[in-house]
């Protein structure tokens, strides 16, 4: 079967972004938790953590254009703090409601129903919930197009 982009463009919205979304095949879920300098903790889910480097370690992630409120990617600019922490089958439908707009004043941590922790040395907040996790240090912010 082959489909062109006017026929992708014809397809409903929503069928239309799974289609996209699925073409790169697996990807990781992961939640991302900050924190912004009045203290309220911020999770999004994120599927575009990839690996740079490990000597010295890297990880890069991919948030989308900031064309509106970026609650996760304002608060890393702002402490250069943020933390990874791996999704697993436990818990995936409430890390996938992150991804639901909240203001920026109610942390998603308690609108989704998952746990804050946090572990000496850094300053954003952990899914306890989550078995796999680590803190990170903002390093360079790149940015695409337009």
């Amino acid at each position: 079967m082959h489909i062109n982009q006017q026929q992708i463009k014809q397809y409903e919205s929503q069928y239309r972004a799974r289609l996209i979304n699925s073409l790169s095949g697996f990807k990781s879920a992961n939640l991302v938790g900050t924190i912004n300098d009045k203290g309220v903790t911020n999770l999004s889910i994120i599927s575009s953590v990839f690996h740079i480097g490990a000597s010295p370690a890297l990880v890069g992630l991919i948030i989308r254009p900031h064309s509106v409120p970026r609650h996760t990617f304002e608060n890393i600019l702002q402490t250069k703090r943020y933390t990874i922490n791996h999704v697993s089958a436990d818990f995936w439908q409430q890390a996938h409601q992150t991804s639901a707009r909240y203001a920026q004043e109610q942390s998603e941590f308690k609108a989704v129903g998952l746990n804050e922790e946090y572990l000496a040395g850094c300053s954003a907040p952990f899914v306890r919930q989550s078995k796999l996790k680590y803190a990170l240090e903002l390093r360079e912010v790149v940015s695409f197009g337009n």
